[in-house]
């Protein structure tokens, strides 16, 4: 019973936490990369999808275009959503590009819960999920239209505690 009513509060939260990050599409005015970086990533990605990746420019080192956040997974995301549901390269760079953060958003929140209810039980793990569900900063400066390393950093910066937090079992 009591596993239940956690399947249940757990599915509603992620819900919850998908909903409020996607919020920002609907209004038809906004364009849904809302930093800098996130253009110029989505511009790599763009490239890489079309075979020809942007070239370095000048007075660069020749590592300039492995700092490109999530630029090419973004492109190889695409090409698997454009082959799979038969979309143009660019309407499945855009769709990826919409959707990706939300889903980082979630995995960070179910990833905040799991290490939550490690350290302490599931009432703290569910109340972490939910305060960062529906955290302002977490949702509009970390998953709510940047395709940068923000919300990539939320992910591995929670699983890195976990892990630590893990290890001293060890």
């Amino acid at each position: 019973r009591a596993a239940v009513w956690l399947a249940i509060s757990l599915g509603g939260i992620a819900i919850l936490a998908f909903l409020v990050r996607c919020m920002h599409l609907l209004n038809p005015d906004h364009f849904y990369i809302l930093s800098a970086d996130s253009y110029f990533f989505h511009w790599v990605a763009q490239g890489v999808m079309a075979g020809d990746p942007p070239a370095v420019p000048p007075g660069s080192d020749s590592t300039y275009l492995l700092h490109s956040g999530l630029a090419y997974p973004l492109a190889y995301l695409a090409e698997a959503v454009s082959y799979v549901f038969g979309l143009s390269s660019e309407d499945a760079l855009a769709s990826v590009s919409k959707f990706l953060p939300p889903v980082l958003g979630l995995v960070s929140t179910g990833v905040l819960y799991l290490g939550a209810a490690k350290a302490c039980d599931r009432r703290v793990g569910l109340f972490a999920a939910l305060s960062w569900a529906v955290m302002y900063a977490a949702i509009f400066v970390g998953a709510a239209g940047y395709i940068d390393r923000d919300g990539l950093s939320v992910v591995l910066i929670t699983i890195g505690a976990l892990i630590f937090y893990l290890s001293k079992n060890w």
